[in-house]
C-alpha cells in the first residue's frame, strides 16, 4: 500500500523527535503535540500507534525502523542511535552549515550551476528536517552584484553536455565585425565564464585549430552524431590557466608571453590586494610604485584592464603588446 503524503510527514516528525539527542525518549503525548505543531493537524493516539507500527515494517511496506518503547524512561527511541528514516544523518551543526551555505548561494551570482547546487542542498536538508524553516528569515549580510542573464546563457546546458560527453556540435555563428553568419562545426572541451560573459572553447573543423566563441554570438546549437576530435592536452591546460579573460588577440599564435607593466603606488596596491593571475610577481620601488610581471597569453580582456588604469600604468614588455595598446589610446 503506498504511503500518503500526510502519513509520510508524520513519519518524518516522529523520526525527528526520536533522533533529538537534546530531548530523548519522547512520549506519545510529545509525538501527538509535535505533529500538531509541525502540521497543524489534529492527530490521535491510534494514528501515531499505527504510524509506529508501519515504520517498523520491512520495506517496501515500511522503513524497518528499530523503534521500541523504553519502560524505564516511559518514552520511545531507536535501538540503533544512528538510524534515520531518510538514511541521511546530520547533526545540528551540519544542518546549520547547510543553511548558511544556502544563504551564501542566494547572495551569489545567478548561474545555473548555483541554482542546481542550491536545489541539491535543499533536497538534502528537506530529507533531514520536516521542512526548511523560513519563519525567521535573516537580513542578508553578504550582497553581490547580480547582473541579468546574458544572451547565449540558454545554451550552457547543451554545451556542457557536449563538453562532458565529447559530442561535436553545429551552430550558427554571427561575426559582429563583418556582420555575417556562418555555420560552425565545433568540438568543444570547455565552457568559460569571465565577468558574466560566457564562452565556449574547442576545436574548429573549418580552421583546424582551437577557437573561442562568445555564447552571445551563437545561434541554434545542435548535437551531432559524428566522431569527436580531441584537442591536444597541452592546449586544453593552457586555455584553462594561461589566460586572463578569454578572447585572444591573435588566435593563430597562442603562446605564453612575459608581460611587464610599470604601475604607480595606488595601482600597485590594487594589484597586491586583487591579483589577476597566479603568475603575477610584484617588485616594489622605494616610492611605492612597482614593476609587475605576468606569464600570460595576451587577450582583449587583459588589454581592456590595462587601458582602464589610464596613465597609472604603462606596458613595458612585450614590444608588440605595447605598440598595440598605444594604437588603441
Amino acid at each position: 500500500m503506498p504511503v500518503n503524503n500526510s502519513a509520510y510527514r508524520r513519519y518524518k516528525v516522529i523520526d525527528m523527535l526520536l533522533r533529538n539527542k537534546m530531548k530523548p525518549f519522547p512520549t506519545m503525548d510529545d509525538l501527538i503535540d509535535a505533529c500538531w505543531e509541525k502540521m497543524q493537524v489534529k492527530t490521535t493516539l491510534e494514528t501515531i500507534q499505527k504510524d509506529i507500527a508501519r515504520m517498523r515494517m520491512s520495506p517496501p511496506d515500511g522503513f524497518d525502523a528499530p523503534i521500541y518503547f523504553d519502560r524505564k524512561h516511559l518514552g520511545y527511541a531507536y535501538r540503533d542511535p544512528n538510524f534515520t528514516l531518510t538514511g541521511i544523518n546530520l547533526n545540528q551543526s551540519e544542518i546549520d552549515s547547510i543553511k548558511e551555505s544556502i544563504d551564501l548561494l542566494n547572495s551569489l551570482g545567478g548561474t545555473r550551476v548555483k541554482v542546481k547546487l542550491k536545489n541539491a542542498m535543499e533536497k538534502v536538508l528537506s530529507a533531514v528536517l520536516e521542512e526548511y524553516n523560513t519563519e525567521n528569515v535573516k537580513m542578508p549580510v553578504i550582497q553581490t552584484h547580480l547582473p541579468p542573464p546574458s544572451r547565449g546563457y540558454e545554451h550552457v546546458d547543451l554545451l556542457y553536455h557536449a563538453c562532458r560527453d565529447r559530442v561535436p556540435v553545429s551552430f550558427i555563428h554571427y561575426q559582429f565585425k563583418k556582420r555575417k553568419f556562418s555555420t560552425i562545426l565545433f568540438h568543444p572541451f570547455c565552457i568559460k565564464e569571465f565577468e558574466n560573459r560566457w564562452f565556449v572553447i574547442g576545436h574548429s573543423e573549418k580552421e583546424g585549430r582551437t577557437k573561442t566563441f562568445r555564447l552571445d554570438s551563437i545561434y541554434s546549437p545542435v548535437l551531432l552524431k559524428r566522431k569527436f576530435i580531441q584537442t591536444d592536452a597541452n592546449e586544453v591546460e593552457s586555455a584553462l590557466k594561461d589566460y586572463y579573460g578569454v578572447t585572444l588577440i591573435n588566435d593563430e599564435n597562442i603562446t605564453v608571453q612575459e608581460i611587464e607593466i610599470e604601475a604607480d603606488a595606488d595601482t600597485t596596491y590594487q594589484f597586491q590586494a586583487y591579483p589577476i593571475h597566479e603568475s603575477q610577481e610584484i617588485r616594489k620601488n622605494e616610492n611605492g610604485s612597482s614593476i609587475i610581471r605576468f606569464r600570460l597569453i595576451p587577450t582583449e580582456e587583459l588589454i581592456r584592464l590595462f587601458l582602464s588604469y589610464g596613465k597609472q600604468i604603462s606596458v613595458k614588455k612585450p614590444l608588440a603588446l605595447k605598440k598595440h595598446i598605444q594604437q588603441l589610446k
